[in-house]
């Protein structure tokens, strides 16, 4: 059985600052993005085993969306899946980390 999704504070203005970036340049786009994101989220929720480990560590996962520079990192506890964030692969690629 999938475990719940759990988002860090942060998260909502990751999403909207992409989400924002994109709008700025395509509707289309930007809910291409949105989709994408709600996708990779899905699958995480089902298979979060399937996301490479962050750091050396092994507490941090990340799974890559597909057709846009983004990943989402996150932590797997014992009764939830914990979203730490949404970020660009080339801005700030490790400024999530010290949100935890």
């Amino acid at each position: 059985m999938p475990k719940p999704l759990a988002f860090l504070p942060e998260v909502p203005d990751d999403i909207k600052q992409a989400r924002d970036w994109y709008a700025e340049r395509s509707a289309e786009v930007a809910n291409r993005f949105l989709t994408a994101l709600e996708q990779m989220l899905h699958s995480i929720e089902c298979y979060p085993q399937q996301g490479g480990y962050h750091d050396d560590r092994r507490l941090y996962r990340y799974r890559r969306l597909t057709k846009f520079p983004y990943v989402v990192a996150y932590r797997e506890y014992d009764d939830r899946l914990l979203i730490v964030a949404v970020y660009h692969t080339s801005r700030r690629p490790d400024g999530w980390k010290n949100r935890l």
